[in-house]
C-alpha cells in the first residue's frame, strides 16, 4: 500500500480500514519507535528521514513542546516547523497529527514547570488546536485525561488559577525528578485516549459513500504503531 492511502481498506463489505501510523517525539522509549526529548525542529530537522517513510505510514503523529517551551522556544518558531513538518507530511501523502503539549510537574525546585511555562503552554494549545483546524491536521487533546489541579504555587510563583490542569497525576508520572516524563501507566492511559480521539476523528474523515454507499455502515479501526 502507498503512502498516500488515508486508510488501507481490507473489508469493503465490514467496512473494515487498519491504520498504520508513526509517533515521533514521546519521551518515553517504545520498542524502538519514538524519539525522546525531542522539539519540533528536531522531529523536522532529524526525523523525516527515508527509513520512516519507507514503513508507509498512513499518519505522523507528532508529539512535542515541553522541550520547545523549557528551551524558551517562541510560537512563531513553532509555527514555522509545524508548517515545514506539513509540507514534507503533504507532499508525501501522509496526514498530521499533532499532539497538545501534556501537563508536566516539573522539578520541585521551580527550575521546570513554572507558572509561566505552565501559561505559554495553555497558550500554545491553544495555537495548536487552531493551526490544525486550518490546516487539516488532528489535535487529540487529551490534557483533561492526564492533568490534575496543581493546588500549591511553587516557590516565588503566584497562586495558580483555579481549574488548572498544570501538573500530571502522580501516579502517571515517571520516577526520575524530572516531573515529565510519563510512566507506564501514564503511557497507557494517554496512548488509549489518544486512540479514541484519532479513531474519532478519522471516522469523521471516511468517505462513507465509497462503503456499499450505506450512510450507516459500521466502521472498526485497528490502529497500528509501526
Amino acid at each position: 500500500s502507498a503512502a498516500s492511502d488515508v486508510y488501507k481498506r481490507q473489508d469493503r463489505e465490514g467496512a473494515f480500514a487498519h491504520i498504520t501510523y508513526r509517533a515521533l517525539g514521546w519521551s518515553w522509549e517504545l520498542g524502538g519507535n519514538t524519539q525522546g526529548s525531542n522539539t519540533f525542529a528536531d522531529v523536522l530537522q532529524y526525523d523525516l528521514t527515508d527509513e520512516l517513510w519507507d514503513k508507509e505510514p498512513a499518519y505522523l503523529h507528532v508529539h512535542c513542546g515541553v522541550n520547545d517551551i523549557a528551551g524558551d522556544r517562541i510560537w512563531s518558531q513553532v509555527e514555522s516547523d509545524l508548517n515545514d513538518i506539513l509540507t514534507v507530511c503533504e507532499s508525501r501523502g501522509v496526514k498530521l497529527i499533532v499532539d497538545a503539549v501534556y501537563p508536566f510537574t516539573g522539578k520541585s525546585d521551580n527550575t521546570s514547570g513554572s507558572h509561566n511555562q505552565q501559561v505559554i503552554r495553555e497558550v500554545w494549545n491553544q495555537n495548536l488546536r487552531n493551526w490544525t483546524m486550518s490546516r487539516g491536521a488532528i489535535f487529540p487533546d487529551v490534557n483533561h485525561v492526564l492533568g490534575q489541579e496543581r493546588l500549591i504555587a511553587k516557590s516565588g510563583d503566584p497562586e495558580p488559577a483555579a481549574g488548572n490542569l498544570w501538573d500530571l497525576i502522580d501516579s502517571y508520572m515517571y520516577d526520575d525528578g524530572l516531573g515529565v516524563h510519563l510512566s507506564k501507566s501514564g503511557c497507557a492511559a494517554a496512548g488509549g485516549a489518544l486512540a479514541i480521539a484519532i479513531q474519532k476523528r478519522i471516522l469523521a474523515e471516511v468517505d462513507i459513500r465509497a462503503i456499499n454507499g450505506d450512510e450507516t455502515a459500521a466502521i472498526s479501526l485497528q490502529l497500528s504503531l509501526i
